[in-house]
């Protein structure tokens, strides 16, 4: 079988794309902390509210929130934004990809995509399984 050359590269583009430039966020139930987003690096209009759409990855359930743009408690908001865990405690433990748009309509299903990523809830009884592997060297020389 010939493989062309280069035919690595669709594949890499992939791979940087879903797994380097995806935000990624961790929240303990347990001892929560605000959630920072940076919504207005992708914001060609100062939209008048951010709409958050999570949908958990195994259930499918979907949760949106919508947040005026007075709701950012970030002091430099230019940088990031920053909102209070309570405007998100309907997420319950799992992984959620979430989806930001602006908009300047109160009930709006779409609008500027601002930001895409995936949120991990855990709590303290969380546990995660690794294995252990021995690694042996032989060197020569």
């Amino acid at each position: 079988m010939y493989i062309k050359e280069g035919w690595f590269l669709p594949l890499l583009f992939v791979f940087l794309e879903v797994y380097l430039f995806t935000n990624r966020m961790v929240l303990n139930v347990d001892n929560p902390t605000n959630f920072i987003f940076t919504l207005n690096e992708k914001e060609t209009s100062a939209w008048a509210y951010w709409y958050f759409k999570f949908t958990n990855v195994v259930t499918k359930q979907v949760i949106t929130i919508t947040k005026l743009r007075s709701t950012d408690l970030s002091p430099y908001p230019n940088r990031y934004n920053e909102f209070p865990y309570a405007f998100f405690n309907a997420l319950t433990i799992g992984q959620w990809n979430y989806l930001v748009f602006g908009s300047n309509s109160a009930v709006a299903t779409t609008g500027e995509e601002l930001e895409v990523g995936l949120v991990r809830v855990i709590d303290n009884d969380t546990v995660f399984t690794t294995n252990e592997t021995l690694n042996t060297y032989v060197v020569y020389g």
